[in-house]
């Protein structure tokens, strides 16, 4: 007996349903699969909305570089979940000297904690924080530097003076004509170097453990204001200087210098002056005017000319505006100018005379801000708040002015 009609259409309507349960199954697992996604998608944007992170505290010691990270938003994170770039160089934790939340080595980084992390880095610029839910804070470095050098009136000695007084003296197998800053681990031996120009134009470094070394043994080293930083991006931090006939150079810690170029006068320092990612180094030429140059010897000028080639100071951000400026005396006034890398940028008159001396920097008053550290006409030591404009006497730790010899100036 044959297959009925009516079975083929019940086998065929069984199929259908059939079909149409697997159909809608489909569907309703793309719809929850949709939905989960839908979900996760949400939450990751209200986990990233609710995240918020703060760099602040930085401070370069030693060559370690140390900052702390503040988690201001509104929810907790994981420290091992957080990558730490350095100039866009990514830092692994286990190379880094300390990771820890408010002391404790633990992963939990919870709401208004504050994640302290140390690491070394040659020349650091700038610090990236990456949160785990993609969120970042940048912080361009301007480290204010714990120490200013400058040569004792007294005794002629190479000394460093912190901002709570402490001075420390360098025990210099020669006179000192000229210093520059101590900012920097220049042999990464793990102790900061302080460079000088010798009375026989050599050019030297020591450290504050007492180690000499002869950067430039020529005899023919200019005695002006000297920079120190990675200014190349080769990994190495360089002193730059000018020799000669006003040849401005730099050196490598095992004395392997290069000639960047000819009609120098002096160095103002080392700095990312035009803000555009390259270290420059910023200088005098021989007609006075303050020019700047990266490794890739792209050249500018500021169009400022200085009333004294050695009356400068290192780029540094003085007036809180994000930018590098340069302080010099101003010859008409005896006052200070700033000039960043457009031209002028503020004039400050104090009270008393400034000497046309070698300038240097540090955070005197503690706001956070770098003060231009400056030789008055009686040879005392003096800071100047670029955003309010008030001075102070730098005094050492037992009370007494600070008072150096105006022709190295401070550094």
């Amino acid at each position: 007996m044959g297959f009925s009609t009516s079975g083929a259409f019940a086998v065929i309507g069984f199929a259908i349903l059939l079909s149409t349960a697997a159909f809608v199954g489909v569907m309703q697992n793309n719809a929850e699969l949709y939905a989960d996604a839908r979900e996760d998608d949400v939450t990751e944007w209200q986990e990233q909305g609710e995240t918020a992170v703060e760099i602040s505290d930085t401070n370069l010691t030693l060559g370690q570089l140390v900052f702390n990270v503040t988690n201001t938003g509104g929810s907790d994170l994981a420290v091992d979940h957080t990558d730490v770039l350095v100039n866009g160089s990514y830092y692994p934790q286990s190379d880094m000297d300390d990771v820890t939340v408010e002391g404790v080595d633990t992963d939990v980084w919870r709401v208004e904690d504050r994640l302290r992390i140390a690491l070394r880095s040659p020349d650091p610029t700038r610090v990236k924080v990456v949160t785990e839910h993609g969120v970042a804070a940048l912080q361009p470095l301007d480290l204010r530097r714990t120490r200013v050098s400058y040569v004792a009136d007294g005794d002629g000695s190479l000394r460093t003076v912190t901002p709570s007084g402490a001075v420390e003296t360098y025990a210099t197998s020669a006179t000192v004509d000229a210093v520059g800053p101590a900012t920097h681990d220049v042999d990464d031996d793990g102790r900061v170097d302080v460079p000088y120009v010798t009375a026989s134009d050599e050019l030297r470094m020591i450290d504050d453990g007492g180690e000499e070394t002869v950067l430039d043994p020529g005899g023919t080293v200019n005695a002006t204001h000297l920079g120190v930083g990675d200014w190349d991006a080769d990994g190495t931090v360089e002193v730059v200087y000018v020799r000669g006939q006003g040849t401005l150079t730099d050196v490598e810690p095992d004395g392997t210098a290069t000639t960047i170029l000819s009609g120098a006068a002096s160095v103002a320092g080392v700095g990312d002056f035009d803000d555009d990612g390259d270290q420059d180094v910023v200088y005098v030429d021989s007609a006075g005017e303050l020019r700047y140059v990266d490794a890739a010897d792209n050249r500018a000028t500021t169009g400022v000319t200085v009333s004294d080639e050695n009356a400068t100071g290192r780029p540094a951000d003085y007036d809180g505006d994000g930018l590098l400026e340069v302080p010099h005396q101003d010859g008409g006034d005896q006052g200070i100018d700033l000039a960043n890398d457009a031209g002028a940028n503020g004039t400050f008159t104090p009270s008393y005379q400034v000497s046309a001396a070698s300038m240097g920097a540090f955070d005197w008053d503690g706001d956070g801000t770098v003060d231009v550290v400056h030789v008055d006409g009686s040879n005392e030591l003096r800071a100047l708040d670029a955003r309010s404009g008030d001075t102070w006497q730098i005094f050492d730790s037992g009370g007494a002015v600070v008072v150096v010899q105006p022709e190295p100036g401070a550094a």
